[in-house]
């Protein structure tokens, strides 16, 4: 078992041999697979991002067509999400999905709240995505990856089965940018091309 330590700056515990970052932004080529994971009904999502391009960001999806768990914000004042119920537009109004700002964000199967306002959602009770975690990208019924810029300070899905919280992190023996996931001791790093953009924490 790892000793975790608290990184200067807050967030979470990570172990010794990596550097806790304030996020880490992909630029559009950059994604991660979380392996093995899959959401269910009754996960709780909560985490923290920020759009840097419009239209359409992709925060995470599991599964594709109507069996999938999806959080893309679209622009302004539009999400478009996902809880197995299909493709669904939620109109949030102004303030909710601006460029450039940070937003902290708890999604259930039937709730969204954002920056403390919440919305309500529709999903349905029997989600079971056969394909596992991605975030930064998704699979709109193309056949191919669909890869969005954005940022995530911290993303974490919670259900009786299996638990994740990600954390963004510097490995330090390579200096590779990623996400550390503190519940299964796991670094996950670029499944994509390039290299994702990161920030220290301050």
């Amino acid at each position: 078992m790892r000793r975790h330590i608290m990184q200067t700056g807050g967030g979470g515990p990570l172990p010794e041999g990596y550097t806790q970052l304030s996020y880490i932004e992909s630029t559009g080529t950059q994604y991660l697979v979380i392996s093995g994971y899959y959401p269910s009904t009754s996960s709780t999502v909560t985490g923290r991002y920020k759009l840097t391009t419009a239209p359409l960001s992709v925060i995470f999806q599991s599964g594709k067509d109507s069996n999938r768990v999806m959080l893309c914000p679209v622009n302004s004042t539009r999400i478009d999400y996902c809880f197995g119920s299909g493709y669904k537009t939620l109109n949030v109004g102004s303030g909710y999905s601006d460029l450039g700002t940070w937003y902290d964000f708890t999604m259930t199967c039937n709730s969204l709240t954002i920056n403390g306002h919440d919305f309500s959602i529709t999903g349905t009770a029997n989600v079971t995505p056969a394909i596992e975690l991605h975030l930064f990208a998704a699979n709109f019924g193309t056949g191919d990856l669909t890869v969005r810029p954005n940022a995530l300070a911290h993303i974490a899905f919670s259900n009786p089965s299996r638990s994740i919280d990600l954390y963004p992190a510097l490995r330090d023996s390579d200096s590779k940018p990623g996400m550390y996931d503190i519940v299964n001791d796991v670094f996950y790093t670029n499944a994509g091309t390039g290299e994702f953009v990161y920030e220290p924490v301050q």
